[in-house]
């Protein structure tokens, strides 16, 4: 079975939320790490860790960030985010619609 997370996809992870800390602090939505750290509730040594390569963020980490600065998780955890299949959603939608029309219908009867 071939693995779905290497050693190669847990860096570029770890970069990439390090690069969305990096990106509040150069927009300036943040002033620091600490300040980041403080919002989310990540412990400074933890965020360190993750910054120096000795860690990878935790879930929890990437959810507060994207709790308190609407990061997207999906913006960290994947290269490239997954896209909505439109015309999928509208042919799932139509037939919810046509299902909820035949019960409207029985129960009408």
């Amino acid at each position: 079975m071939t693995d779905l997370y290497t050693a190669h996809t847990a860096e570029e992870i770890r970069a990439r939320f390090v690069q969305k800390c990096n990106e509040l602090i150069s927009h300036g939505l943040a002033d620091t790490y600490k300040e980041i750290c403080e919002n989310t509730q990540i412990p400074i040594a933890a965020f360190n860790q993750v910054k120096n390569k000795g860690a990878m963020p935790t879930l929890e980490m990437i959810y507060n960030l994207q709790a308190v600065y609407k990061i997207s998780a999906e913006s960290i955890l994947f290269e490239q985010p997954p896209q909505i299949d439109l015309v999928l959603l509208k042919e799932q939608l139509a037939t919810i619609h046509e299902a909820l029309d035949q019960i409207d219908n029985t129960l009408s009867s």
